[in-house]
């Protein structure tokens, strides 16, 4: 798994290689690995890796690896979810249930998503800037990108204080 990331991603002295990153990612998934099935259905869902772009079969691949307690899969799914994309119903409630199990593991793209939905106030939940705000620092803290300009933008526009 970690090997394929290093592919994927061109760490390590690694020149980049998405179809060694899929095939690894195949190989880790294929033993039931919860974080490289999530791995597989963002390529799934990108296109990446010499696979066809397919929602459906991203959706799936990250309903299993949600399943097995994976964040990341949990905070991919979540957002499907919001956008009603992968032959799922939109569905903002079931969307914040799986941002807040996200959350729960310390994804910090489930608390980018969690941030997005108080800055909105949707899923049930009422609007809440500093909420979201809190969310965004947390992630930003752990060095997610989306984390930091989420927080940025906040701050831009006059809602950090």
């Amino acid at each position: 798994m970690g090997l394929g990331f290093m592919y994927e991603k061109s760490h390590g002295g690694l020149a980049q290689d998405e179809h060694k990153a899929e095939e690894l990612y195949q190989n880790a998934a294929d033993l039931g690995n919860a974080h490289a099935i999530a791995s597989l259905g963002t390529m799934h869902e990108r296109g990446r890796g010499g696979l066809a772009q397919d929602e459906r079969k991203a959706g799936e691949l990250f309903q299993k690896a949600a399943d097995l307690g994976d964040g990341e899969g949990m905070s991919n799914l979540g957002g499907m979810y919001a956008e009603g994309r992968g032959g799922l119903t939109q569905d903002d409630r079931k969307a914040v249930e799986l941002f807040q199990k996200a959350v729960d593991l310390g994804d910090a793209k489930g608390m980018v998503n969690l941030g997005v939905m108080y800055q909105q106030g949707r899923g049930g939940i009422a609007q809440d800037e500093h909420k979201a705000i809190e969310f965004y620092q947390t992630a930003a803290d752990l060095g997610d990108a989306e984390g930091m300009v989420a927080l940025g933008f906040m701050y831009e526009r006059g809602r950090g204080g």
